[in-house]
């Protein structure tokens, strides 16, 4: 009988280890269900959020090229071209008076809107494929740049119409 009751007693113990074991793995399973899941990542912010370029950063970053890359392209006779380059620079002047509309206490829109005029012309000579229309009208708007920036008191910024192209990269002629 010894042997019996040690069987049951053994069978008992090792009943109540089972039990045991499977309560604390389904106790730690139920904390961890009810535990707070972990904070997702982050992103990393930005370094460019705290980036806020001046109206000479805008300038040289968005003016400046277009106006170079038009006028290489009026050189070359390439409208396609200049007629895409001369969008992208009304639209680059529209980008800068809604990313800052005052400038040194004025309005950016009002120092803008004189180059509606020299851009418009330019752009009426690009679809008329009107090579000496172009390159006058170009010119104007050239000038338009320079009167500009003297009304700003900056006469030493003297842009000017290209002679060389900047972009060796780029092909300003017309494809055929």
């Amino acid at each position: 009988m010894a042997s019996r009751h040690f069987r049951t007693a053994t069978a008992v113990r090792a009943a109540a280890i089972a039990a045991g074991v499977l309560g604390l793995l389904g106790a730690g399973a139920a904390a961890v269900a009810q535990a707070p899941a972990a904070p997702k990542p982050q992103p990393k912010p930005s370094v460019y959020a705290d980036y806020h370029p001046n109206l000479s950063d805008m300038m040289t970053m968005l003016i400046q090229p277009r106006h170079t890359k038009l006028g290489l392209g009026i050189r070359a006779r390439n409208w396609v071209y200049a007629g895409y380059e001369i969008g992208e620079l009304r639209g680059a002047f529209g980008r800068i008076v809604a990313s800052m509309p005052t400038y040194e206490g004025a309005k950016t829109a009002e120092l803008m809107v004189m180059v509606d005029a020299p851009i418009a012309k330019v752009q009426a000579a690009i679809r008329a494929k009107d090579a000496r229309a172009a390159d006058t009208a170009y010119g104007e708007l050239t000038d338009t740049c320079n009167m500009c920036h003297g009304t700003q008191g900056r006469t030493y910024i003297d842009i000017r119409v290209p002679t060389t192209p900047m972009y060796s990269d780029q092909d300003f002629n017309p494809m055929r």
